[in-house]
Parts: structure tokens; sequence; C-alpha cells
């Protein structure tokens, strides 16, 4: 990035980035969201139809909770959509 910057800006940057915190995704989880009004549309290239579901509002949550010993992390999708 600062290749060709001086050696004392480079050192500077380095410090700087080793102070701070590493945050990853999943220690930012669960989300929640809450939506007035939306449309979900499900389709591909290879079909000529379209599925669209239409709603009036929506909450949910998205995380990664612990399921069992064969998937230690599972994402999870919660959502409750209510009719327009």
């Amino acid at each position: 990035m600062l290749a060709g910057a001086p050696s004392v800006f480079r050192n500077a940057l380095e410090w700087l980035r080793s102070q701070l915190p590493r945050i990853e995704f999943k220690d930012l989880l669960p989300i929640s969201m809450e939506v007035e009004k939306g449309v979900i549309m499900c389709g591909n290239a290879s079909t000529p139809n379209l599925l669209v579901a239409e709603y009036k509002k929506a909450e949910g949550t998205y995380g990664v909770v612990p399921v069992n010993l064969q998937f230690p992390q599972t994402e999870r999708i919660e959502a409750d959509f209510f009719r327009p």
C-alpha cells in the first residue's frame, strides 16, 4: 500500500494497525432487522418463471449458533413475514 512511502510512515502505519482490535464479521452477530415493505423474487436463467412474494412487514435475526458436534457452527436466519 505504501511501497514508495518513507519508512517512518510505513512503521507508523504498522504500529497503528497493531494497536487496533481485529474484528471478524461473526463477532458482530446476531444482527436484527425490521423491514416495513418488500418483495422477495426467486428464479434463475434456465426457468422462464419467477416466484414473487410481497410482504408488508418483516422482522428477523441473522446469526451463528452452535448446533451439534458434527457441524460446530451453523448460520441461522429467523424471520417473521406479515401479509399485505
